[in-house]
């Protein structure tokens, strides 16, 4: 499951996929009990953040946006440093004070086990069975 994430020309946010596994001909009940029973099993290893910004005539603006940047990160670090053991993180913030520009460059390294895989995809096959055999019952 990988993609993009753009704004079109209306301003909103679309997800242009390779390969959507939320549509088509699969059960949906299957996929979404798959993707949370995924995430669940999910490990971060590792984050990096890369942001260059700034605003030419407005050093005050560049600053706090930068400082913005710099807060949020810390915080989805203690976040994620509470809930995965060993998380790595690396974070290089720069104002620019020269030129008008956004750059944000977001990299997380995650692991999954194979086995974890298996008893995911069984955990989700058992509770979409299950919940087929309420809606024949009922």
């Amino acid at each position: 499951m990988c993609g993009k994430i753009v704004l079109n020309e209306n301003g909103k946010i679309e997800m242009h996929n390779s390969n959507n596994l939320l549509s088509g001909e699969y059960d949906k009940v299957f996929v979404s009990e798959l993707s949370k029973q995924f995430l669940k099993r999910l490990d971060v290893k590792k984050m990096e953040l890369f942001f260059t910004g700034g605003f030419v005539e407005d050093s005050y603006a560049s600053a706090i946006l930068c400082g913005t940047i710099s807060s949020f990160v810390q915080t989805l670090y203690s976040f994620l440093s509470q809930r995965y053991e060993n998380v790595k993180m690396f974070e290089d913030v720069l104002p620019t004070f020269h030129e008008t520009n956004l750059e944000l460059t977001f990299d997380v390294v995650v692991c999954i086990s194979f086995f974890q895989m298996v008893l995911g995809v069984i955990k989700a096959n058992r509770l979409k069975n299950r919940l087929l055999e309420i809606r024949n019952e009922g």
